[in-house]
């Protein structure tokens, strides 16, 4: 539907007696601003189709950002945060002291990142290795993909793995 192609159009529209070479330029130096909006509109068509393609899932996130910035190797992954309860190990009330990971406990405490625990603020983490390169400004525009793309509810972070 839309591969139209003005030159031939207008060669096909000039009657018989006016198909001269003058005329044809002239005519051909008119449609140039057709052309130029036909291949804005298609360029523009495209950008919305793949838009269109992908949706809030973690998997489509993640083959965006891979699209983006990781042709190649796909190396950016977007994971589920698994919430951890909360562990208290400094209790008042005891008087021995408590050592975190030591070969003398029978049990193993485990140390997680602050935003790990349950009731804090993010519900998925994207996942950038060091290889990946990527600066300050693609981080920006990582960030307004993945909002772009996210649901409104969902909140995420961006980590960078070594």
């Amino acid at each position: 539907m839309y591969q139209i192609d003005f030159n031939k159009l207008v060669l096909w529209l000039i009657p018989a007696f006016l198909r001269k070479p003058k005329m044809y330029a002239w005519l051909q130096a008119l449609i140039v601003p057709c052309i130029t909006l036909k291949a804005s509109f298609l360029n523009n068509r495209k950008t919305n189709l793949y838009k269109l393609s992908h949706g809030s899932q973690m998997f489509s996130i993640e083959a965006v950002l891979n699209d983006r910035f990781d042709k190649t190797d796909r190396r950016i992954k977007v994971k589920d945060v698994v919430f951890k309860e909360r562990i208290y190990c400094d209790v008042r009330e005891d008087a021995h002291p408590i050592y975190l990971n030591s070969p003398y406990r029978k049990t193993y405490i485990p140390l997680y990142n602050r935003v790990d625990y349950a009731g804090d603020a993010i519900d998925f983490r994207i996942i950038i290795p060091q290889v990946v390169s990527v600066s300050d400004d693609n981080l920006i525009e990582a960030k307004a993909l993945v909002n772009f793309y996210k649901r409104a509810s969902k909140r995420f972070e961006i980590y960078r793995n070594e």
